[in-house]
């Protein structure tokens, strides 16, 4: 689906917030010298931007998409710029990272290095993860096959999720089962909808 110039500023700012709680101009200088995570999700965004409209396509699109490629491969990070990712993505140490392009995830989601988000190929679970908005998915979990993870869902590190996680579940343990109902708060914070209730 196209996105529009408002909707990708949106998204930016979104993402910008998440890692330095401010959108000032030293904000962006600070994430784009420190934050890879930053980085790479920017080039994302702009990718999808570009791959879409036909008139920047052969021009702004190959530069960026090249970019964004070899940041992907430096950091070991792979996800498709096309893929259904909302606004406010938070990857704090991004590192090996796998993310299949069919699957779909929220506003305001935090994943860890060593994640997986993957397909699974047959049974009851064939198809791909679906994370609803401000979940939490700790470093070296493994989320794969049609399974839903609630809003401010938090996913322990580690966890292997076999099955759907409930709103507010904190999933742990191999395979992963809800130990609480404590969601992801205070792992998901510096959100753009805490800014706009200030």
């Amino acid at each position: 689906m196209e996105m529009t110039w408002n909707e990708l500023k949106h998204c930016i700012k979104a993402d910008l917030y998440r890692y330095e709680a401010g959108l000032a101009g030293r904000h962006w200088r600070h994430a784009l010298r420190f934050e890879p995570g930053f980085r790479l999700t920017l080039l994302m965004r702009l990718c999808r931007f570009t791959r879409l409209r036909p008139w920047l396509r052969w021009t702004l699109y190959l530069p960026l998409r090249f970019w964004f490629n070899r940041l992907s491969m430096k950091l070991m990070v792979f996800m498709d710029p096309l893929g259904d990712i909302g606004p406010g993505l938070y990857l704090g140490h991004p590192f090996m990272i796998v993310i299949n392009w069919r699957v779909k995830i929220g506003c305001d989601c935090a994943i860890g290095h060593e994640v997986t988000l993957g397909s699974n190929g047959r049974g009851e679970k064939k198809g791909c993860p679906e994370l609803g908005n401000r979940v939490y998915v700790g470093p070296g979990a493994k989320v794969i096959g049609a399974i839903k993870i609630s809003d401010c869902a938090a996913i322990g590190a580690n966890a292997v999720v076999t099955h759907d996680v409930p709103e507010n579940g904190v999933a742990v343990g191999i395979p992963a089962r809800v130990i609480s109902s404590k969601g992801s708060a205070g792992y998901v914070t510096n959100t753009l909808d805490e800014l706009d209730q200030r």
